[in-house]
């Protein structure tokens, strides 16, 4: 826009505003769960996102550990779940591993089921 009317010059540059605004906000990857894989891929600790097997425990929901009622073959066959469930000392208390996912909502990076 050359010299002319001061009142056309600002309606242009407010159409430019307009359209750049909206070019970046369609820019933008949209933040749901079918967005690309790339968009929710691990950048390292300083990145926004942390892995989601890193969340805090009240942002994950786990199922219940498979308990076995002392049944060593069952366990032994399964690969995982508890013989018994208590126990003060650590040695004995039965460790096993558990099927967690991120809850909805909650963005983070990786897989969300872990």
């Amino acid at each position: 826009v050359g010299t002319g009317d001061p009142l056309q010059q600002e309606q242009v540059a407010q159409q430019q505003r307009r359209l750049t605004t909206q070019e970046c906000v369609t820019n933008r990857p949209p933040h749901t769960t079918t967005a690309s894989a790339s968009l929710w891929e691990y950048q390292g600790p300083y990145a926004p996102l942390i892995l989601c097997d890193h969340l805090p425990e009240e942002f994950i929901e786990c199922e219940a550990p498979v308990d076995h009622n002392g049944n060593i073959s069952a366990r032994d066959e399964l690969g995982y779940g508890c013989l018994k469930f208590g126990g003060q000392a650590y040695s004995d208390v039965s460790h096993t591993r558990v099927l967690c996912r991120a809850l909805d909502g909650i963005e983070c990076a990786g897989q969300r089921i872990f």
